[in-house]
């Protein structure tokens, strides 16, 4: 049976600032990707500021790279990403996928900032081709600036030991 995205919860124990930040790196962050969507989640950066560092699935932190020095190098690769994502034929819907193996395994919120654990772990199935590994973490800073949470910066693509 085919979920419709409304049903896409954060879990229940979460307080308001974790259903919040749940709602933009999990709910609104995958539905985007999936439509090829950027305008969807374009505020939830901030744009002064905002760099992102990949570490490229490798244990060693010496291949690491800061690969989006801007939110605007960021959004490039993301589109690039989403349009090759979503060039695919899967064998399993992959938002279902996306809601059904990738967690927040960790939110520290300190004032108003905020540093969370997403964890991705999984196969997703391509028709004709190797399955998607999605096996690693990324790790996020955001900032609540006027009442709304916003990404400042990543470390993503990490290793899952």
């Amino acid at each position: 049976m085919k979920k419709n995205k409304t049903t896409y919860q954060p879990p229940a124990h979460y307080n308001q600032d974790e259903k919040a930040i749940w709602q933009l790196l999990i709910y609104r962050d995958f539905v985007a990707f999936c439509k090829e969507d950027w305008p969807m989640i374009a505020d939830d950066f901030m744009d002064d500021g905002f760099f992102g560092i990949d570490g490229k699935k490798s244990a060693d932190k010496a291949t690491w790279s800061l690969s989006y020095p801007s939110l605007e190098a960021y959004k490039r690769d993301w589109i690039h990403q989403s349009q090759q994502f979503n060039q695919e034929v899967f064998t399993e819907d992959p938002l279902d996928f996306l809601f059904n193996h990738v967690q927040l395994a960790t939110i520290d919120i300190e004032e108003d900032t905020a540093f969370v654990h997403k964890v991705f772990n999984g196969q997703l199935g391509v028709k004709g081709k190797a399955a998607l590994e999605l096996n690693w973490l990324s790790l996020f800073v955001l900032r609540r600036v006027a009442g709304a949470w916003k990404i400042q910066s990543f470390t993503g693509y990490l290793p899952r030991t």
